[in-house]
């Protein structure tokens, strides 16, 4: 027998009118970065300078205040064990990942030239005009429908 619970997740007409839809903005990720790296009065200075609400509450603050351990650097790397200060959450360090890189051929893909059509151009706006997605959700679109990737380095 299926509970409300199981059902919600299987009707879309189940949920609620108060319902928001997750959504991620960088600002989260600095913010929480910032209370987190240097504390709440700072936090609270980054909010006022970007000008935007106190997306967490208090009891949310408290418990990440409470609970954060920052992570000692092994001496393996050349450090004595003590936690580097210019490492956050928009820090990747692929070294030291712990997944191997797959290995990748970078090269650009044969194209047939019968193939080839003529020139799509997408013009996206910030922030994107009724009933368009925004420029992330249309990236990951893309992504998600292409057929090929190729990667850049720069």
């Amino acid at each position: 027998m299926e509970t409300s619970s199981m059902l919600s997740s299987l009707n879309e007409e189940c949920k609620s009118d108060n319902y928001i839809e997750p959504h991620y903005k960088e600002w989260y990720r600095v913010a929480v970065d910032t209370l987190i790296e240097h504390g709440l009065e700072a936090y609270q200075e980054f909010l006022a300078k970007e000008r935007v609400a106190d997306f967490l509450a208090e009891e949310e603050i408290n418990y990440i205040l409470k609970n954060v351990q920052k992570v000692a650097q092994s001496a393996a790397h050349g450090t004595d064990n003590s936690y580097d200060d210019t490492s956050s959450s928009g820090t990747y360090w692929p070294i030291e990942s712990d997944v191997e890189a797959p290995n990748l051929d970078l090269g650009w893909p044969y194209v047939m030239p019968g193939l080839l059509g003529g020139t799509h151009i997408d013009l996206l706006f910030h922030p994107p005009r009724a009933h368009l997605l925004t420029i992330k959700e249309t990236i990951r679109k893309m992504i998600k429908e292409a057929r090929k990737v190729i990667i850049f380095l720069f």
